[in-house]
């Protein structure tokens, strides 16, 4: 059953792929996010990660993203930080 205070969802965009989060990102849902953005890095679009409707991150959360940029170089992705200009 899905967590109803928690998702990501993928939106394809032109050329990019953004992962929009939303809730809460702990040890509960931190699984799922790890899927969303293993799902987009295999296609060669750059990644964008919209943390903004996050409303808790937890310790689990940030060890994701402490290895998430490694991740996206190695395929090939680029990681992009909070510019939206």
């Amino acid at each position: 059953m899905d967590d109803p205070v928690f998702d990501a969802r993928v939106v394809h965009l032109d050329g990019q792929v953004l992962v929009v989060v939303m809730g809460e990102l702990d040890i509960a849902s931190v699984d799922r996010l790890w899927a969303a953005i293993e799902e987009t890095i295999r296609s060669d679009r750059p990644l964008i990660l919209d943390m903004g409707r996050v409303t808790f991150f937890g310790a689990q959360g940030v060890r994701l993203l402490r290895r998430t940029p490694d991740r996206v170089v190695r395929a090939g992705a680029c990681s992009r930080g909070g510019d939206r200009g």
